[in-house]
């Protein structure tokens, strides 16, 4: 009959009941310090080891656990001692080089930990789990040139050495040499079709190759292994909004913003694809909560203000713009929208208050200005539509119907007329009813000369 596993503390008073009944029995004494080290006795398996190495000082393994527990005890000298009394004894041994690395980097001398990691690594050239170990050692110094060097040895010494393939892609990526990252983590997959985590970082470096079609396929690979990862979910909602496929991002979108309610990037990006599907009231209701939540962010207010307008909700779009100002006073875009939507209601007079502050602040500002000579034309100001068209024309970028407009203006107020002006409107807007009633007015000019 079998007998049935033995518990640890189980299995600790049996070994001391045999090294009390044996105890010259170096072995004994080692598998018990070893026990010890398992449970977390420390200073019981330091006493072990010194009643083994009382009874033969040449005991390696027990040199390397002694320094070992005495490090993690704290007792750093007196485990340089013991370490360097077993590099006496044998020089080259890559297990007494990697007990000093440790050591060292509980003292914390990161450059002798890497020494003493390298001649690890060199004392045992085959050993892939120490090369690998090397690696990331360096790469979390921010060698990565080194480490890579050290994932490249750990391959030629362990082809299927995932974790070591893995290290040397990341840093092909952060080197921005997509190509030879995307080599290793093809290996990966092809030996390892479950790497999930392969699967997303190869769609990450199709994604930024532009390769939106084949990131997806990698993409949904990953999900299947990570099914509420949030950096793969937005990944591949992205690389559908890119194909095109907007309805499948913001499904993508919407499982995520579940798992991240607080997700601000996230809300934005689902803002912004709700718009172009033309879903405004989806994004208006985001809009709202982002406005409520930051109010201190005037894009949030101005997003929604502008949905609210599209939807002629005036009172409500000024509400929230008159609420911004609270925060942003003189907020140029702001004064703008506010005017654009009085002078939608047919508040002529209030939209060229709010225009005219626009200009208080740049006089140059040209939607003020347009939005001011919109205005006094609807009042029959010809006098001050054409002093805001002139103006427009000193900033150096007028619109075709700007220049045509100014021409009616200059024969309406019986001022010489610039056939100049009309030329250009040809020029800016060939084939157009504009230009045809340019061209006209050229004529006519030239036969009254």
């Amino acid at each position: 009959m079998l007998e049935r596993p033995k518990a640890l503390p189980e299995l600790l008073a049996s070994m001391e009941e045999q090294c009390r009944a044996v105890p010259g029995d170096l072995g004994l004494l080692q598998k018990l310090g070893r026990l010890y080290v398992r449970q977390g006795a420390l200073n019981e398996a330091v006493r072990t080891y010194r009643r083994l190495l009382a009874q033969d000082a040449s005991q390696i393994a027990a040199l390397i656990e002694l320094g070992l527990c005495l490090a993690r005890l704290g007792n750093h000298d007196e485990a340089r001692f013991a370490l360097e009394r077993a590099q006496e004894l044998q020089p080259q041994s890559h297990s007494v080089f990697l007990a000093l690395a440790k050591l060292h980097e509980l003292m914390g001398n990161q450059e002798q930990q890497v020494t003493f990691m390298m001649r690890a690594a060199n004392a045992a050239p085959d050993r892939a789990d120490i090369r690998l170990a090397l690696g990331e050692l360096l790469r979390r110094h921010g060698d990565f040139a080194g480490a890579a060097a050290q994932y490249e040895k750990a391959i030629e010494a362990a082809p299927d050495l995932e974790a070591a393939r893995f290290g040397l892609a990341v840093i092909h990526m952060r080197r921005d040499r997509l190509n030879e990252a995307m080599e290793q983590f093809r290996q990966i997959v092809t030996r390892n079709p479950s790497a999930h985590d392969a699967h997303f970082n190869l769609g990450q470096c199709l994604f930024r190759q532009g390769k939106y079609a084949l990131a997806a396929v990698s993409l949904t690979s990953a999900l299947r292994g990570l099914p509420e990862h949030p950096s793969v979910l937005l990944l591949l909602a992205r690389c559908h909004h890119r194909l095109g496929d907007v309805d499948r991002a913001l499904v993508m979108m919407e499982r995520l913003s579940e798992l991240q309610p607080d997700n601000i990037e996230l809300l934005e990006e689902m803002c912004r694809l709700y718009r172009q599907v033309g879903e405004a009231d989806a994004a208006r209701d985001i809009y709202c909560r982002l406005t409520r939540r930051h109010p201190e962010r005037a894009s949030y207010a101005m997003e929604l203000a502008e949905i609210l307008k599209e939807e002629r909700r005036y009172v409500e779009a000024a509400s929230v713009l008159e609420t911004m100002f609270k925060h942003h006073p003189g907020h140029l875009e702001g004064h703008r929208l506010l005017g654009d939507i009085l002078f939608e209601r047919g508040r002529l007079k209030s939209a060229l208050e709010e225009y005219r502050k626009t200009l208080m602040v740049i006089e140059t500002f040209e939607p003020g200005l347009h939005g001011a000579a919109a205005v006094l034309r609807a009042l029959g100001d010809t006098k001050g539509e054409f002093e805001m068209l002139s103006r427009l024309l000193a900033c150096g970028a007028p619109l075709p119907t700007d220049l045509f407009r100014l021409g009616q203006l200059e024969r309406e107020l019986g001022m010489p007329t610039s056939l100049e002006r009309f030329r250009r409107v040809s020029e800016l807007a060939p084939e157009t009813d504009l230009a045809r009633e340019a061209e006209y007015y050229i004529r006519h000019n030239t036969k009254a000369a």
